[in-house]
């Protein structure tokens, strides 16, 4: 999955396999920010991410396993190469 983070600032998906969470294909603009909802289908799956995503602790979070929770994972431009990003997770 590549965001275009140009064009929009929220998303929504459901996962019904393991998926990369990859870099922008827009240039990143320090201050920009939104939400990915991120919605775990009948058969679930992993996210992992790109270069451009950091966590808290430099850990990447793991996602809800539960057909149909949801997690937010929220984010922040810092920088034109880094994404700061938190995971709300379980919203069942």
């Amino acid at each position: 999955i590549t965001p275009d983070l140009d064009a929009f600032s929220n998303f929504s998906l459901t996962l019904d396999h393991d998926t990369q969470l990859e870099n922008s294909v827009a240039a990143l603009v320090p201050g920009q920010s939104g939400c990915i909802v991120i919605t775990q289908g009948s058969t679930g799956g992993t996210m992992s991410y790109g270069t451009e995503w950091l966590f808290e602790a430099q850990t990447a979070p793991v996602l809800s396993t539960t057909t149909d929770y949801v997690d937010n994972l929220v984010y922040y431009v810092a920088a034109a190469d880094k994404i700061h990003a938190v995971l709300l997770k379980d919203f069942g």
